[in-house]
């Protein structure tokens, strides 16, 4: 069981990681894509690597990690939303501040 969850959670990361890379391959050619279309991407990536990497395990168990690793994407997907708003909103503060000079 523990090692379902560390399967899931490395699968996770390894979706989270392989979606912004697309994302920011996308940002780059200019190509707009909804939000849903990101979740799929990370859903997709999380069963086939749950599918292809735990053979041992029915494919019950091997579809239940994979939804498991897409929620642990999303959350970390979550995460770094927030951490990235509250820096450029820090930054924006900072940027904004008079500057004073010492002469």
């Amino acid at each position: 069981m523990f090692s379902d969850l560390g399967f899931a959670l490395l699968i996770g990361f390894g979706g989270f990681k392989l979606t912004q890379l697309w994302k920011e391959l996308m940002t780059r050619y200019g190509w707009y894509q909804p939000a849903w279309w990101k979740s799929m991407l990370s859903l997709a990536i999380c069963l086939s690597v749950s599918l292809a990497v735990i053979p041992h395990q029915s494919v019950g168990i091997r579809l239940v990690v994979g939804l498991g690793a897409s929620g642990t994407a999303a959350v970390w997907h979550a995460l770094d939303t927030l951490l990235r708003s509250e820096r450029d909103k820090t930054v924006s503060e900072v940027l904004s501040r008079p500057r004073s000079r010492i002469r």
